[in-house]
């Protein structure tokens, strides 16, 4: 799988439950030093998860990302945040192809959007949403899309 040449950093994942096809809840939980990122395409109707040192803030992408991109997702990202953009930085992320594991149930996250202070949030999806993984295992790409998803600048809706 191929990641979008464009990422708006939304703040990083603590927790997602996904609904397996046999009804089952999945729940996978990460640490903070761990530092999953939890991002989205530059339109905001998918959403990344995926590890890194540092906290993406801003936008992130590709050296050969292009320039319409770059702008719909700084839009996305100061309508989010209600901060500026004030870095676009490259990122790489590697991982095995991805496999559906079910539908997204739900997702913890913590953001400093609004205020600037670290704060946990908690989204359940209200439309169906697949989740797609790497490795169930150990996962170190995680995508969420379909549905109603959406990230505006209220938060995840969908």
């Amino acid at each position: 799988m191929r990641l979008p040449k464009v990422l708006v950093g939304l703040g990083t994942v603590s927790q997602i439950e996904i609904l397996t096809p046999d009804e089952n809840l999945m729940q996978f939980s990460f640490l903070v030093k761990q530092g999953y990122q939890l991002c989205a395409n530059s339109t905001g109707t998918a959403l990344f998860i995926f590890p890194g040192r540092d906290e993406i803030k801003g936008v992130e992408g590709e050296p050969s990302m292009v320039w319409p991109q770059i702008d719909r997702a700084q839009k996305l990202y100061e309508k989010w945040s209600d901060f500026e953009v004030d870095a676009v930085n490259a990122y790489k992320v590697s991982g095995k192809p991805l496999r559906t594991v079910g539908s997204g149930y739900s997702i913890t996250y913590r953001s400093d959007k609004w205020t600037g202070k670290i704060t946990p949030y908690i989204h359940h999806f209200t439309s169906p949403v697949k989740i797609k993984m790497d490795d169930i295992d150990n996962p170190r790409l995680i995508q969420i899309f379909g549905g109603k998803l959406k990230v505006q600048p209220r938060g995840i809706v969908g």
